[in-house]
């Protein structure tokens, strides 16, 4: 019995044992592992993505708008601090939820990989020179693109006619343009004249209280608020205060009058050099980039499929809703 008494004994006092040695061993494991310290030149870290200093550097840099005195402000640098973390968390959540296979995002990378690419490879070229003789040989043989026509300053009369006046009042109206013309042509030496009487009868608000001027327009010139007719008699026109016949169209009769005049010239080279530099280092870039696609696609096979190329519908433009 004794004997039976001690082996239970023994038997219960064991797993006390262990229970006690497990017991002492688990808080040992449970205590977290030592954080590595931050590399060296690590502004912070999240996620075990080292937000570098230069990255910090680089986005200080960047915001150039901040003083010297700012961003040496701790206030200052622990927002910015703040932004590349929400950054570089934000990046990594969309990371794990897989925006980096999105056809859009991977299509808007590789133009960026293009553009990048090609800057570069362009630039290797050196830069774009384009000498004097260059400059001068193209406006030689452009004077097309340097002349300027011949231009002319107009003050008009306007007296309108509604579309639906009987005849009665259309051979009324023109009658009263017929008159105010002879008037002007009689006293057409004494200055203000003209503007005097565009004054009394012009019905055209934006140039009436001017004595009718309208402004300057090129010679031929025909995309103007004015109808074709009015601008076609201005051209017909061949002397400052010279006064065109009465011109009639369906919605109002008019009369125009020659203020001034600039005879067509061609612009002097030391007004365009700049602007003919400019062309020609555009057009040398553009060289350089055919030439840089001719060799990219140089060694790759490369097939179309015209069947499918001219069937693909145009996308629609979505319709802006309406208002109720």
């Amino acid at each position: 019995m004794a004997f039976q008494t001690q082996s239970y004994s023994m038997k219960t006092k064991l797993p006390l044992l262990g229970l006690v040695g497990l017991l002492s061993w688990l808080p040992a494991c449970s205590k977290p592992a030592a954080l590595k310290p931050l590399p060296a030149d690590a502004v912070a870290e999240v996620g075990g993505q080292v937000i570098t200093r230069a990255v910090f550097q680089e986005e200080l840099t960047r915001r150039g708008r901040l003083s010297a005195d700012q961003c040496a402000d701790p206030k200052v640098r622990q927002v910015v601090l703040e932004e590349l973390i929400c950054v570089e968390a934000l990046h990594q959540k969309a990371l794990a939820a897989g925006y980096d296979r999105d056809p859009e995002i991977a299509a808007s990378r590789k133009r960026m990989i293009v553009a990048k690419y090609q800057a570069d490879q362009i630039a290797r070229l050196g830069q774009t020179n384009i000498s004097v003789a260059a400059i001068t040989n193209y406006y030689r043989n452009h004077p097309e693109r340097f002349g300027t026509p011949e231009r002319v300053r107009a003050a008009l009369i306007e007296i309108k006619v509604a579309r639906i006046a009987p005849p009665e009042k259309r051979a009324e109206l023109a009658k009263q343009a017929a008159a105010v013309r002879a008037e002007a042509v009689a006293v057409a030496a004494a200055d203000g004249t003209f503007g005097w009487l565009a004054q009394q009868h012009s019905e055209a608000q934006a140039s009436r209280y001017r004595g009718g001027d309208i402004g300057w327009f090129d010679l031929g010139q025909t995309n103007t608020e004015w109808p074709g007719a009015v601008m076609t008699a201005l051209s017909q026109l061949t002397h400052p205060g010279e006064i065109s016949p009465v011109i009639e169209t369906p919605a109002a009769f008019y009369l125009v009058k020659v203020i001034e005049m600039q005879p067509a010239r061609i612009r002097a080279l030391a007004e365009v050099r700049e602007g003919i530099a400019y062309l020609l280092a555009r057009e040398q870039e553009r060289q350089q980039q055919e030439t840089l696609h001719a060799a990219a696609k140089q060694g790759l096979p490369i097939r179309i499929n015209p069947a499918l190329l001219y069937t693909i519908p145009a996308p629609t433009k979505p319709t802006p809703p309406a208002f109720p």
